[in-house]
């Protein structure tokens, strides 16, 4: 599957299933934000995801709390500014309280 110039954001990206869906996209062609809490580990994922990224991919990562309303809104804003869409979106935050 081809996802190039596709527009993504996932959730719970810092690790496991979020920071291999941000590198597969990333790998595919896709415009990735990368959003978790831990700080840290997403800038692992962004390294991950530039190191395999290929026609045009780029992985970019923001420090968002999911349950934070505020958060989510200004995170979007900043993807549409800039994107103009949003063409997937992937909900993977969540499942354990590993902070």
């Amino acid at each position: 599957m081809d996802f190039v110039g596709k527009v993504c954001i996932v959730t719970g990206a810092a690790h496991g299933f979020g920071r291999a869906i941000c590198s597969e996209l990333a790998r595919r062609g896709a415009q990735v934000y990368g959003w978790d809490v831990i700080a840290n580990e997403l800038e692992e994922t962004k390294v991950l995801g530039q190191k395999v990224a290929d026609k045009g991919g780029q992985v970019q990562v923001r420090v968002v709390d999911i349950t934070a309303e505020e958060q989510v809104q200004t995170a979007t804003q900043e993807v549409f500014q800039g994107e103009g869409r949003l063409d997937v979106l992937i909900n993977n935050a969540g499942g354990s309280s590993g902070r």
